[in-house]
């Protein structure tokens, strides 16, 4: 019973972590920036979603990571693309 007490802890601990923003520095020679990203596992897809400066993109991919739609919104530059995959 104390086995499957741990297992569950760790199953459920597992999927909080997943949930939560990361942020990363990117370093390009001098130039450092922040890029914050969070991936979440839900109904079957994974939604991954990543912030640069102004710029958003939201990637959703299937259980082999195989992306299905991406897009990107940046309202300073006034973009907003969608790009899904239809017959894939």
């Amino acid at each position: 019973m104390k086995h499957i007490i741990v297992i569950a802890l760790t199953l459920f601990l597992a999927v909080f972590v997943m949930a939560q923003e990361r942020n990363y520095i990117s370093t390009c020679g001098k130039t450092k920036t922040s890029v914050k990203w969070s991936e979440e596992h839900k109904d079957g897809k994974i939604y991954l979603n990543t912030v640069q400066g102004n710029e958003r993109h939201e990637y959703i991919l299937d259980n082999a990571y195989k992306t299905e739609s991406w897009k990107i919104i940046n309202p300073v530059s006034n973009t907003n693309l969608t790009v899904s995959l239809k017959n894939g």
